[in-house]
């Protein structure tokens, strides 16, 4: 395991199988990802939209499963450039990255908001590991979107019915370190008993 705290150690990490980053990115991802690369974990990160679709589209290129860590990752807004600018910016960037095939990416969110799930709408990522009740809620709006989307992990604590949009071609959730009502796991249950295909769900 190699821990790196800056991008200019990154790029030496030629045959590392977890990478960790630290610090501030903007513009386009130019780390050098080793070919065997197996687990990169963002840590106390502040990165542009920008940077981290260009690090997920290489990541994609990968032929073999990679996982991606969000941990305490903050979005930065592109302050140089007008709101014209910006929109036709994101727009090529969300064409660019929707073009790239990634169900073999595996994607943590600890703490996520609407901007960073909205990057995630229409991709084709794999699986998605969620940390807490609010990203659980917050991804849900984009689930129906996910179409390559086949494992979703949860953690944390959930009451009430379970109100989660769940993906069309999910085959497995799995509950880890999950508390919850009796309420929400049976509505769980009878919203995968819906899919019209065999599906497991892992306690």
């Amino acid at each position: 395991m190699i821990s790196i705290r800056d991008s200019s150690h990154a790029k030496q990490a030629n045959k590392a199988l977890f990478v960790g980053e630290w610090g501030t990115y903007t513009g386009r991802c130019d780390l050098k990802i080793p070919a065997s690369l197996q687990c990169i974990s963002l840590q106390e990160v502040k990165c542009s939209s920008e940077w981290l679709c260009s690090l997920w589209m290489s990541l994609s290129s990968l032929d073999h499963h990679v996982k991606c860590e969000l941990w305490d990752v903050v979005l930065q807004s592109n302050e140089e450039a007008d709101g014209n600018e910006l929109y036709s910016h994101l727009l090529d960037l969300r064409s660019e990255i929707l073009s790239h095939d990634m169900p073999n990416m595996q994607i943590l969110v600890k703490t996520g908001n609407k901007e960073l799930f909205n990057i995630l709408r229409d991709t084709s990522i794999g699986i998605l590991d969620l940390k807490t009740a609010d990203s659980a809620s917050l991804a849900s709006e984009i689930f129906p979107t996910l179409n390559r989307l086949t494992k979703l992990y949860l953690r944390a604590t959930y009451t009430g019915r379970c109100d989660l949009k769940l993906p069309g071609l999910l085959q497995c959730i799995s509950l880890q370190s999950v508390e919850c009502s009796s309420e929400w796991l049976y509505s769980l249950w009878i919203m995968l008993s819906s899919l019209d295909h065999n599906v497991t769900c892992e306690l």
